[in-house]
């Protein structure tokens, strides 16, 4: 059948291009001044013949390459005729082109036994390695399922062969198949964080055992949430502490949880053909670059006085940088638990901070570091400590770091 076709609509037409890549052969035939194409697939499960229709000649073509089949055709080939298609039922499947009394291309349509060979004036070279033809073939007269043309050059070209609507369509349910997955997975890790932050009522529970007993002797299972370097009421009021700051966190996860769940509900609603893509991009990331550039800083600075400055770096190679130039009395400051930029402070030897300056400089270091971590109410933990107890990890991502004997400072977060 595929031969017959072949023969009726291409015989005589002439061969004018030849492409190839690691599993097609193209051959471009010349017929009432229009360019056919002609795909020959030595895909080892579904070797195939393909001519492709007229309204589809907007195809995505290899380079012209230097490959041997593609050099063979292109010097004993182009600008032949194609004389006729034959084919052999004792053969199975092979079809033969012949281009004149010497020049012909045999395809061998057999899965895992797929091969081009193409004769020429005594000279012949092959796709792969030929093999035997096999023996004992299905009768070809037996009704087999066959796949239309169309089918085929679907499975095989779909991304050329679409129109550039079709392609956009395709484009647009495949980006929003990947953003309702995203949304979903994010659902579930955050329901699963939700879980572990509903620790505060163990806090709570620890506050009100301690505050009952007026002592640290608590039974087994509360002991490993105290604190042993602390007192008993720094423990207490560690504990409540504790309770507030996680029944924050949690009453955020709740609201981030909800909203999400609205998001992927109003994707859901709208489906792949009303959903567009946000505008999103690397616009931040270059708006970002430029703002660095004009300010011109390696470090972020805040200078309270002539004699005290202070420096957070903006990468994890800044914070390293930033450690190594600080002089060993100068002091270290980061939100505890939070990744994140490192404070130096730089001061003269035995100089002692306000309580008013170390406030100013924590409250421009939230702003800067974690701005949308912490809400109004919410309390920041800082660990702080001279430099010369604060040293790089050997070995580790750049900026982190072990210190010894910190103390831990606390801000209230208040509204601007």
């Amino acid at each position: 059948m595929l031969a017959e076709f072949l023969q009726d609509q291409w015989s005589a037409s002439d061969l004018q291009e030849i492409r190839q890549d690691s599993r097609h052969l193209w051959l471009g035939l010349n017929k009432e001044e229009a360019l056919h194409w002609l795909i020959i697939s030595m895909d080892p499960l579904a070797p195939s013949i393909l001519p492709i229709p007229q309204k589809s000649q907007k195809l995505n073509l290899p380079k012209k390459s230097k490959l041997p089949m593609s050099l063979f055709l292109g010097a004993h080939f182009r600008g032949r005729a194609l004389a006729s298609v034959g084919f052999d039922k004792s053969e199975g499947r092979v079809i033969h082109f012949q281009f004149g009394a010497e020049h012909s291309i045999e395809v061998r349509l057999f899965p895992h036994g797929q091969n081009i060979m193409a004769f020429a004036e005594g000279k012949k070279i092959f796709f792969q390695k030929p093999k035997p033809l096999p023996e004992g073939q299905k009768s070809l007269d037996e009704p087999q399922e066959c796949r239309s043309l169309q089918q085929l050059l679907l499975e095989l070209f779909s991304a050329d062969l679409k129109t550039p609507d079709e392609s956009k369509e395709n484009v647009n349910s495949v980006r929003w198949q990947k953003e309702v997955a995203k949304k979903k997975n994010l659902l579930e890790k955050m329901r699963s964080d939700l879980e572990s932050k509903r620790e505060t009522q163990d806090w709570y529970a620890l506050g009100d055992l301690l505050k009952s007993g007026l002592s640290l002797d608590v039974p087994e299972p509360w002991k490993k949430m105290l604190d042993p370097n602390l007192n008993f009421s720094q423990n207490l009021q560690r504990a409540y502490d504790k309770a507030k700051l996680n029944e924050q966190k949690l009453e955020r996860a709740k609201r981030k949880l909800a909203e999400t769940e609205r998001l992927l509900h109003e994707l859901l609603e709208l489906g792949s053909e009303g959903w567009k893509p946000s505008a999103g991009g690397p616009k931040g990331n270059i708006r970002k670059k430029t703002r660095k550039k004009e300010e011109g800083l390696r470090y972020r600075t805040l200078k309270l006085s002539e004699q005290v400055v202070a420096y957070l770096g903006r990468s994890s190679q800044d914070n390293l940088r930033l450690l190594r130039e600080a002089q060993a009395w100068d002091l270290w400051l980061h939100i505890k638990d939070v990744p994140g930029a490192h404070m130096i402070i730089r001061r003269p030897r035995n100089y002692e901070l306000s309580e008013a300056e170390f406030n100013q400089l924590e409250v421009w270091m939230v702003k800067e570091s974690a701005p949308k971590r912490f809400i109004p109410g919410d309390i920041v933990e800082f660990w702080c400590n001279e430099v010369r107890y604060v040293q790089p990890i050997k070995g580790d991502k750049a900026g982190h770091v072990q210190h010894h004997n910190s103390k831990v400072r606390r801000l209230r977060v208040k509204r601007d």
